[in-house]
C-alpha cells in the first residue's frame, strides 16, 4: 500500500524529515521492552513522517467535529466506524464527533474528510487552502494538519482514494484520522500498531490495537501541546505501563 503524510505549519505546508529521540529513563535503566516502546512512543508522537522538524508534541486542545463533504456508503461505514471507535479510546479525555454534512454542527468541522481521485488531491487541497503539488499516483491515503504557535492543532483534512474498498478502505480511513489526532509519525518497531509501516508493509489493520489506543489516551490524558523530548520521556516514566494487556 502506497500512503502520503503530509503537515502544514501555520498555514503553510512544509517538507523535512523527523526524527524520533530517546532518553534515559529513571533510576533503574531500560529492559529491551522497555526502550522499544519508549522509542516507538516518541518517534510516533514527538516527530513527523515527513513535515516537522521541531520535535514537539502538537495535538487537539478543543473538541474535534469530522464532516464528509462526500462519500458512497461503504465509504461512509468506514469513517463511522474509525469515528466511533476513536470516540470510544477517548471517552472522558476528549471528545470527537462525526457531523453529517450540511447540518449546523458540519458548519463547525475541524477535520474535513474527501473520497477522491488522485489527479484531483491537488486541486482539493487548493481549496482547503494548501499546496501540496501533484501527488504521485497509486497513494491510498493523505492527511494534513495544521497548527498554531502553542502547537495546538486547528484543522485536519484527510484525502481517501476512490477506488478503495473492503479492509483496504477501512484501514486508509481509520490510519489517516488517527493520525490527524497528533500521533504524526510511521514506525517499524510494532507491527500491532495502525501506523506500522517498515519497507513497504504497512501491516493492514483495520482496527486499533491496545497498542493504539493505550496510546492515544497517553496522548491525551497525560502530554501537553508542547512537550519537547526529554520532558515527553519523564511523562512516559511516570504514566505509562509497559507490555500490552
Amino acid at each position: 500500500m502506497q500512503k502520503a503524510f503530509y503537515v502544514a505549519l501555520a498555514g503553510f505546508l512544509v517538507l523535512a524529515m523527523g526524527a524520533g529521540c530517546v532518553s534515559k529513563i529513571g533510576s533503574s535503566g531500560f529492559s529491551a521492552q522497555k526502550w522499544l516502546e519508549t522509542r516507538w512512543i516518541m518517534e510516533v508522537i514527538s516527530s513527523a513522517e515527513m513535515g516537522d522538524t521541531k520535535l514537539q508534541v502538537i495535538r487537539w486542545t478543543r473538541p474535534v467535529v469530522i464532516v464528509a463533504e462526500n462519500g458512497s456508503p461503504e465509504q461512509m461505514k468506514a469513517l463511522e466506524q474509525a469515528v466511533a471507535e476513536i470516540r470510544l479510546v477517548l471517552d472522558g479525555a476528549h471528545t470527537v464527533t462525526l457531523a453529517a454534512k450540511g447540518t449546523d454542527q458540519a458548519k463547525t468541522a475541524s477535520v474535513h474528510v474527501r473520497f477522491a481521485a488522485n489527479g484531483d488531491w491537488e486541486s482539493l487541497a487548493k481549496g482547503w487552502g494548501l499546496n501540496i503539488g501533484r501527488p504521485p499516483s497509486g497513494m491510498d491515503g493523505a492527511q494534513f494538519i495544521r497548527w498554531n504557535g502553542r502547537m495546538e492543532i486547528e484543522a485536519g483534512y484527510v484525502l481517501i482514494g476512490e477506488k478503495l474498498t473492503g479492509d483496504l478502505l477501512r484501514h486508509t480511513v481509520l490510519e489517516e484520522l488517527y493520525q490527524t489526532l497528533g500521533v504524526r509519525n510511521d514506525s517499524g518497531f510494532f507491527p500491532d500498531s495502525i501506523v506500522y509501516e517498515s519497507g513497504g508493509d504497512t501491516g493492514g489493520l483495520n482496527r486499533l490495537s491496545e497498542r493504539d489506543k493505550k496510546l492515544l489516551r497517553f496522548l491525551y490524558q497525560h502530554v501537553p501541546t508542547g512537550t519537547r523530548p526529554d520532558a515527553l520521556a519523564r511523562l512516559i516514566d511516570k504514566h505509562w505501563v509497559y507490555g500490552v494487556k
